[in-house]
């Protein structure tokens, strides 16, 4: 436990405290898609869980289903839109995580942010980092 508790430390030591502003102008995408968005890019986050269990660390990852519209298939952190009523991208990345594997927000406990991600989809992704303590079984929707 000693071990875990060092290594989340050293992880949280290299996160930014609070969500990193966004830059006007300074958007790069990891890819540029042919005919380019004619919208501003979509605020979203995803939670990296460093989950505690009695074996070790692991870390959640879901796989989305692939009649879904957008990034089928694909294996992704749990995340999504960050919406009006989210307190931030904390919050939303926790409130992802409880609708798509039924993860309690209670057992989540955020340690950090890592830089923005701009997707050639255009979506611009907060990445959070949180402690997870599972209370009980992650359920996928």
């Amino acid at each position: 436990m000693a071990a875990e508790d060092d290594l989340i430390g050293r992880i949280a030591s290299r996160l930014l405290a609070t969500p990193e502003p966004v830059a006007p102008g300074a958007l790069t995408p990891d890819w540029v898609p042919d005919i380019p968005p004619d919208r501003p890019p979509v605020p979203a986050a995803v939670l990296i869980g460093l989950i505690r269990r009695p074996e070790g660390l692991s870390i959640l990852y879901t796989e989305r289903s692939p009649d879904l519209r957008s990034h089928s298939g694909q294996i992704a952190f749990p995340g999504g839109k960050i919406d009006p009523e989210d307190d931030g991208p904390g919050a939303a990345a926790v409130r992802e995580a409880g609708e798509e594997v039924a993860m309690a927000a209670a057992d989540a406990r955020i340690i950090g942010y890592m830089p923005l991600y701009y997707t050639g989809t255009n979506y611009l992704i907060t990445p959070v980092v949180a402690e997870v303590r599972p209370s009980g079984p992650f359920v996928p929707n």
